[in-house]
């Protein structure tokens, strides 16, 4: 994801996660498996599946020495999933602002237990590469069971996480959870170790309508503007595939978005995107230099359309601000919609060099008419 200027949360990546799963040369797939890990449905509404997913096998390049030797004389497969708060919930928690599944399989059970002698120098992967401090576990989960206590990176800063590791015949799981105080991180990393753990004794299919995460930005309480999209998908009728909803944003700060956005929602990696300002945002964004742009131009054409229970307007003109106007149609446009007291701008700018190719007249006639009020899952 290429758009964190936007996002309403930012999770940072943990500093050289991907080392971690960097496929070792010549060595045969991971026996691990996904359906080993965490399950994003097992967390409560918020999160969404980070930027760290999947399987391979560990590498030793960049490991501390006595990790690396290890490494050098025995595979090792590895799956993890990193799943980051992008809200908290109100009533029952905590819920940790960063969860981290992982499975290290090491092929048989001696060398699970010979594996002992380099976990710390392993979870360290998952922390920045510095070895983390050993605590008392106060669970027993499996065999093995140990506790470490190191720095994640959260928002941008270092925060203290707790990672459960237990082994179960030639697997190792973690968990890893940072950014609750006080012992909260070591009690919600065993309950997930437990859920975990589940897995590992049983792996299930894990699909990828189980992993669906991108409309979980709108189901965030904080927004109480109504949200009008276009679907999980929508069908503009040019014959053409119909776009997919890739991702959302909401609620919005100053600075990460145009002025005054409240919610981004963007249709096949910006294709069609859709943004909402309230009436008196809209207002601000209208005043500034980027709401000027298309909408404001002497050589723009605006045209209404007929919107159930408020109003539409197409804008057609071109990729500047031309003295004299071309004579050639119109080949830049946008919309802006009125609905349920809140304006939805389509195909408007994102930046001051934004205009050009984007979406037609036709395909922005379709998305007003086909705009609809967003209702959470139940």
């Amino acid at each position: 994801m290429n758009r964190a200027r936007r996002s309403a949360v930012s999770i940072a990546l943990l500093a050289l996660l991907a080392a971690l799963f960097a496929t070792a040369a010549g060595a045969a797939a991971p026996r691990a498996q996904i359906g080993m890990l965490l399950r994003l449905r097992e967390l409560r509404g918020g999160y969404t599946i980070g930027d760290e997913f999947g399987c391979a096998g560990i590498s030793p390049e960049g490991a501390k020495p006595r990790l690396a030797t290890f490494l050098e004389h025995h595979f090792v497969g590895a799956c993890e999933a990193e799943y980051d708060r992008r809200y908290a919930l109100p009533g029952k928690g905590p819920d940790p602002p960063l969860v981290v599944s992982v499975v290290l399989d090491f092929g048989d059970p001696a060398t699970a237990r010979a594996a002992a002698a380099v976990l710390p120098e392993l979870v360290a992967r998952l922390t920045g590469n510095i070895i983390p401090r050993e605590a008392v576990p106060v669970v027993a989960i499996g065999t093995q069971t140990r506790l470490f206590h190191g720095k994640a990176n959260v928002l941008g800063h270092g925060h203290r996480g707790s990672i459960l590791t237990w082994r179960q015949g030639r697997l190792i799981g973690m968990t890893l959870v940072a950014g609750e105080a006080g012992h909260a991180d070591d009690r919600v990393a065993a309950e997930l170790a437990w859920v975990q753990r589940s897995h590992m004794k049983k792996p299930t299919p894990y699909p990828a309508r189980e992993r669906d995460d991108v409309t979980v930005p709108l189901e965030n309480p904080a927004i109480t503007l109504p949200i009008y999209w276009l679907g999980r998908s929508f069908d503009p009728g040019d014959g053409d595939k119909p776009l997919l909803l890739t991702s959302a944003y909401g609620p919005l700060l100053e600075g990460e978005a145009p002025e005054g956005t409240k919610l981004e929602l963007w249709y096949e990696q910006g294709d069609l995107h859709l943004g909402t300002w309230t009436r008196e945002s809209w207002g601000t964004y209208t005043a500034g230099k980027l709401g000027h742009e298309l909408l404001a131009w002497h050589c723009t054409k605006k045209t209404g359309l007929q919107v159930p229970e408020g109003t539409g307007t197409i804008y057609s003109g071109y990729g500047k601000n031309f003295g004299t106007c071309p004579s050639k149609p119109p080949n830049v446009f946008a919309a802006v919609a009125e609905r349920g007291g809140v304006v939805i701008g389509m195909g408007l700018p994102a930046c001051y060099t934004c205009l050009g190719a984007g979406p037609s007249r036709a395909e922005l006639e379709a998305a007003v008419a086909a705009l609809k009020l967003f209702r959470p899952a139940a």
